[in-house]
């Protein structure tokens, strides 16, 4: 089975997230969000980004 990459998404305008999410889905991309660096940091999975 082909793994899919994982895009991790760091943004707080909400409009800009939503364009870079349409984007990755159409590409086939898994994908994470948070809306700050901080986010980011605590809430990582365990996977390595």
């Amino acid at each position: 089975m082909e793994q899919v990459p994982v895009v991790l998404i760091v943004e707080d305008d909400e409009l800009l997230q939503r364009i870079v999410k349409d984007a990755l889905s159409e590409g086939a991309f898994d994908f994470m969000t948070c809306v700050s660096g901080e986010e980011a940091l605590t809430s990582r999975p365990t996977r390595r980004w």
